[in-house]
């Protein structure tokens, strides 16, 4: 019995994990969101959200990005003289947002980018509808 519990944890674990991703053509811009039951966070979920650049062109004049979880700003992530970003990757990513469980939440993102030596604000990525797993009491 022993041995067959980690395997049985970590099936309900992927099991219990929602992930969806929006893209469209014409955006370089990819987003992504998965939300799941982390163990360590008690009656959340955790929400974790990435916006992939699928061109490396626009990733060194996006200054700032904002992810929205329903609207509300959840991520704020700055790429500045201030706060330069190590990596896109590392720019573009929150993990384990705490969220309620088995509600749906529609996920966007914001970027600031430089266009013609000014700064414009932008949508990017597809906006993406993620319905969390239920709490299931272990």
């Amino acid at each position: 019995m022993n041995r067959l519990l980690p395997s049985f944890i970590t099936t309900s674990v992927f099991v219990l994990s929602c992930a969806f991703a929006g893209t469209a053509a014409a955006d370089p811009f990819s987003l992504t969101a998965n939300c799941a039951l982390p163990s360590y966070i008690p009656d959340k979920c955790g929400l974790t959200v990435r916006l992939a650049d699928t061109t490396s062109s626009s990733t060194a004049t996006v200054l700032k990005l904002t992810f929205k979880v329903n609207g509300k700003e959840a991520f704020l992530s700055q790429n500045d003289t201030k706060n330069p970003a190590a990596s896109f990757t590392n720019f573009s990513s929150v993990n384990n947002l705490p969220v309620t469980c088995n509600k749906s939440y529609k996920i966007t993102a914001v970027i600031a980018v430089v266009v013609d030596s000014k700064q414009v604000i932008k949508s990017a990525g597809t906006p993406v509808t993620i319905k969390c797993p239920a709490n299931v009491p272990l």
